[in-house]
């Protein structure tokens, strides 16, 4: 029979070996959603600086366009004209600033994809450990 002290230094180990995990899988986590955070960033970095661009461009870039379209058209249909590729030029960067949102991982999506991979990751090393115990034993049975 083996010692108490045997037993309790397995478990100890064992302990330890098991809090290892559990430390590496949170770093793991806490890198996922730091890169998610550099992600979303950049997203609204992207966002602000068009919306500055926009803000402080548009006023000189608008009555520009007029002129020059109001040498060749009624002023009014200059100014409809104008409103027009700029009302495009809005949805267009709205949509590619929704598009780029969209790609950012959630955190919640993060921890399950991380707990999926981590208990598909214990069923392998649990199944095959069984399989090759069953093999083993069907390697024993022929011998007999």
């Amino acid at each position: 029979m083996t010692k108490p002290a045997g037993w309790i230094a397995r478990v100890q180990n064992l302990g330890s070996a098991y809090f290892a995990v559990v430390r590496a899988e949170i770093s793991a986590a806490l890198a996922d959603l730091a890169e998610s955070g550099r992600s979303l960033l950049r997203a609204a970095l992207l966002f602000t600086i068009t919306l500055a661009l926009g803000f402080w461009t548009v006023g000189l870039l608008v009555y520009f366009l007029i002129e020059m379209l109001a040498l060749w058209l009624p002023r009014w249909g200059a100014v409809g004209i104008v409103f027009a590729v700029f009302v495009l030029g809005t949805v267009l960067f709205a949509m590619a600033s929704v598009a780029r949102a969209r790609r950012i991982e959630a955190p919640t999506a993060m921890l399950d994809r991380r707990l999926r991979d981590h208990t598909a990751w214990w069923q392998s090393r649990l199944g095959a450990e069984d399989e090759g115990s069953a093999v083993a034993e069907l390697g024993d049975e022929e011998e007999r």
